[in-house]
């Protein structure tokens, strides 16, 4: 997911899981030792035998959990538990998150690609709504501003506690109505552009047949009427620069819809850190980071490549040396492709 969510961090607060993996992990591999491989589905996980239904089913179960815990924080009086049952509703959702969006990026079957997708859209709204809940956050303000309470947590339960209260405020919750409104909907937007993005920057290239360039066709897998670049490296080892070259150019030269995917995605990001009182959106997204500020953040890379220059420089220097050995053009200069 591109957006900062609360509830889908990947953290190492999830103290309460950590002492039933080892037991768990034992228990499930042996049970995988008595099944059939034939019955087992990703993971080793029976209800996933059938991917697409088997993340509909968990989605569906983390939402009722969600719900669940949701009603704990509402209706119970503030204490540690408060905390970690904001961790056990992170816990929840990001298990089944992860897992939509690993499968939507890098599985190859397209239904399951598309049935990974409307779980992760299912779980984003869920979550940009959370995000934006004023009832959860007045139970984990009210805890904060408790000075009797609050004391009492351990150092990392506090620090959790802050954590959560801190991406509340970076979502828009101090906003009217109308304005948490319009941040789920940026959050979306943003969701869905980066998602469009993402999948079409690394998508192959169709190319019509009559339109291939000769040399290159000839190397291309058809696909009805289309000549198929799958990746900038299918051709990458190629002996004839020229191929190599052509193939690389083509594969990376600007889409108009990708383009207009990437606009919106950095216009939306914009636009939702100004309205939480952020200069831009690397602002907002430096605010949870060590280093806070993005200029030091950009300061820390120019430094780190100053230092790395003239090992680079070598270094292209030595390759260009080599290529313009190999190289069936004489003059050439390029590194790469």
């Amino acid at each position: 997911m591109s957006t900062v969510n609360i509830f889908l961090k990947t953290s190492c607060m999830i103290r309460s899981n950590l002492f039933r993996l080892p037991t768990y992990y034992v228990a499930h591999r042996r049970q995988c030792l008595k099944t059939k491989a034939s019955d087992l589905g990703i993971l080793a996980t029976e209800k996933m035998a059938d991917i697409v239904h088997g993340l509909e089913f968990h989605t569906k179960r983390a939402l009722e959990e969600s719900d669940i815990l949701i009603y704990e924080i509402l209706s119970s009086e503030a204490s540690e538990r408060t905390v970690l049952a904001f961790d056990d509703l992170s816990n929840v959702l990001c298990q089944v998150a992860d897992l939509a969006a690993c499968l939507r990026i890098l599985h190859p079957n397209q239904q399951v690609q598309e049935g990974a997708g409307k779980c992760c859209a299912q779980l984003q709204t869920f979550t940009d709504s959370l995000n934006v809940h004023k009832g959860l956050y007045n139970a984990l303000n009210g805890l904060i501003s408790r000075a009797e309470v609050f004391n009492k947590l351990d150092d990392l339960t506090r620090r959790m506690a802050g954590a959560f209260l801190h991406d509340f405020k970076i979502n828009g919750i101090h906003l009217s109505n109308n304005g948490r409104a319009k941040t789920i909907e940026l959050h979306k937007t943003i969701s869905e552009s980066g998602h469009i993005f993402m999948s079409g920057a690394s998508s192959p290239v169709y190319l019509p047949i009559r339109d291939c360039p000769g040399q290159l066709s000839a190397r291309l897998p058809t696909i009805e009427s289309y000549k198929v670049l799958y990746s900038e490296v299918d051709l990458s080892n190629d002996p004839d620069e020229a191929i190599r070259r052509l193939a690389y150019t083509l594969y990376n030269a600007p889409h108009s819809s990708l383009m207009e995917s990437l606009e919106t995605l950095i216009r939306s990001r914009h636009s939702l850190a100004r309205m939480v009182g952020y200069t831009s959106y690397a602002h907002l997204q430096g605010s949870t980071t060590m280093l806070k500020d993005p200029y030091k953040v950009l300061q820390f890379l120019e430094e780190l490549s100053l230092l790395n220059m003239p090992k680079a420089v070598a270094h292209v220097r030595k390759l260009a040396n080599i290529k313009q050995t190999l190289s069936q053009e004489v003059q050439s200069t390029s590194v790469y492709p």
